[in-house]
């Protein structure tokens, strides 16, 4: 993490074992940020103090090997609220899976006999309840 000046400087680095796929503020505050990690973890920081005093809210298990034909996952944030994200799943029957940032558990899944494939790249509508997710075989899931 870094510090935007004139001549940027490093704030603070934070270890994950293996490769980051994705790290996002949450759209509001920015109070959090969300990342995704190859060592199948979801991790949630609480980004209020960012120093080397920053804290993990939590560390979530989540199956994050796509494997080498899939996009990797990218956990991403509710546009519109701080208390959600979404992100793909391995699990079967094939899913996309939104968690609670408040408690890290799973409080929904959008799912459905025409999804048969993992949608590895997801993302809410601005300002309309509408999710799309997108798989590697070219197709466009929208649940509403």
């Amino acid at each position: 993490m870094r510090k935007l000046d004139k001549k940027p400087t490093n704030i603070v680095t934070l270890s994950h074992g293996k490769s980051v796929d994705s790290a996002y503020f949450s759209p509001i505050t920015g109070k959090y940020f969300l990342t995704t990690s190859i060592d199948d973890h979801l991790r949630v920081f609480n980004s209020e103090t960012l120093d080397q005093n920053i804290r993990t809210k939590f560390k979530i298990k989540h199956n994050n090997h796509t494997g080498r034909w899939l996009t990797n996952f990218r956990a991403t944030w509710h546009p519109a609220r701080e208390d959600v994200f979404i992100v793909g799943s391995m699990a079967r029957p094939r899913q996309i899976e939104l968690f609670s940032s408040e408690t890290s558990h799973i409080v929904h899944t959008f799912n459905g006999e025409l999804l048969a494939s993992v949608c590895s790249c997801n993302s809410f509508h601005p300002t309309k309840n509408i999710l799309i997710g997108a798989n590697s075989s070219g197709r466009l899931h929208v649940f509403k």
